[in-house]
């Protein structure tokens, strides 16, 4: 699979075209702490001024477990508040993975507000602002920024606007594919198991009864591609 994964990326020209270049930083950067518990560390970062989609939605909130990989990535806006940022982190966080014991971001105002440090000083959460000079401190997400942003250029032709709905399906095949800095995927790490995926059935029979065949074909197209993309970015 990865090899065939790194041969069809290296042959296609237009993810050769949308691949980030992943150059290291001008200078030494702060180690992060490694932590002992799955989503006790979490980055979190926005991509931003993305074509505005149907339902009003211009950028994605990136959430990163800095131990198992796994990211979340939410529809936002430019315009998110300190509170629709905890309302996110309510309903695709601590939902499902409890409260972390710190938050790393970089310095934009939400994440100095005073409704942001009431929330970590009212649940014991640690604040941990990547550097003025060095945002690349807070690394993990900026990686996961560049590939999921590589993937959306390679993927979105026609419709700039129909980013929104590949989320599902670029977050499945993240999570689904081996890290190089974990040799597990994200789901391994997770569940001890990867999920079943497009590519493990037959997508257009399995879901007819709730996707058009265009869709349901263009997900497992995704799926496969996605994996091997990230493959390739070694994100």
């Amino acid at each position: 699979m990865c090899t065939y994964a790194n041969a069809y990326v290296e042959s296609c020209t237009q993810c050769r075209a949308s691949k980030s270049l992943n150059q290291k930083p001008a200078a030494l950067l702060q180690e992060l702490i490694i932590p002992s518990r799955r989503w006790s560390h979490v980055s979190l970062d926005f991509i931003t001024d993305l074509r505005l989609t149907k339902t009003g939605h211009d950028s994605i909130l990136v959430l990163v477990d800095s131990l198992s990989k796994m990211a979340h990535f939410v529809p936002a806006t430019r315009t998110f508040t300190a509170a629709d940022t905890v309302d996110v982190l309510a309903d695709h966080l601590i939902r499902y993975h409890g409260l972390p014991g710190a938050l790393i971001s970089d310095r934009y105002p939400r994440f100095q507000s005073d409704l942001w440090q009431q929330l970590c000083m009212r649940f014991n959460i640690t604040r941990a602002l990547s550097s003025s000079y060095h945002p690349q401190s807070d690394g993990q997400t900026e990686r996961v920024n560049r590939t999921l942003q590589q993937m959306l250029r390679t993927y979105i032709q026609s419709d700039e606007r129909e980013w929104e709905r590949l989320l599902p399906a670029l977050e499945l095949a993240y999570n689904n594919t081996s890290h190089p800095t974990t040799e597990l995927s994200p789901f391994d790490a997770m569940i001890r198991e990867n999920p079943l995926a497009a590519a493990d059935l037959d997508v257009v029979g399995a879901v007819s009864s709730t996707l058009t065949t265009p869709m349901a074909k263009l997900f497992r197209q995704l799926c496969d591609r996605a994996q091997g993309h990230i493959l390739k970015a070694k994100c």
